[in-house]
């Protein structure tokens, strides 16, 4: 098998999209090894496990986050009222460039078990107190801001649920819809 992808960067790219795909579970070592064409060996190399893997995938997605979706936009030219619609757009052209969202479909997979629950929680209060501050500055109200937060968080998720069983990515544009409101 010729050696393509060496990077730890590139591995955790790649399996992302297969844990995305397949699921945590139902994803071999044989298979990431395949998808990154190297070795298992050379996989074994960059990480002792496939756990080690699956956090480093969820610790890049919450990286990616912070840094190209959320930072850009706060940080962005645009007026305070139009941050918001923009953090939302990016988060809706991301999940459907990447057809759903690896943290909940782990949280999903892996409710029960308490293995990656540190990193799918970290993720899950970078969004939430983004969209916290986000709303309050539209409601002056943090009650609301948080309540609003939080709906948008399971309407999205739920949007990106039915956008995967169905195919059809209104789900998920409906749910940004209704949080731009």
């Amino acid at each position: 098998m010729p050696k393509v992808v060496t990077s730890r960067e590139e591995i955790i790219e790649r399996s992302g999209i297969l844990f995305l795909k397949n699921g945590y579970h139902a994803t071999s070592i044989a298979m990431l090894s395949d998808a990154c064409q190297i070795q298992k060996a050379h996989f074994y190399y960059y990480f002792k496990s496939k756990e080690e893997l699956m956090r480093s995938v969820l610790l890049a997605t919450h990286h990616y986050f912070q840094e190209e979706i959320i930072l850009k936009t706060i940080e962005s030219d645009l007026p305070s009222n139009a941050i918001l619609n923009e953090l939302l757009t990016k988060i809706e052209s991301t999940y459907i460039r990447l057809g759903g969202c690896i943290i909940g479909n782990t949280l999903l997979e892996t409710s029960n078990q308490p293995i990656f629950k540190e990193e799918l929680a970290a993720f899950i209060h970078l969004l939430s107190n983004t969209l916290i501050e986000l709303y309050y500055l539209r409601f002056d109200d943090m009650e609301a801001a948080k309540e609003k937060s939080m709906a948008v968080i399971q309407d999205i998720q739920g949007g990106i649920m039915l956008m995967q069983l169905n195919n059809d990515v209104t789900y998920l544009k409906n749910a940004i819809t209704r949080a731009k409101q």
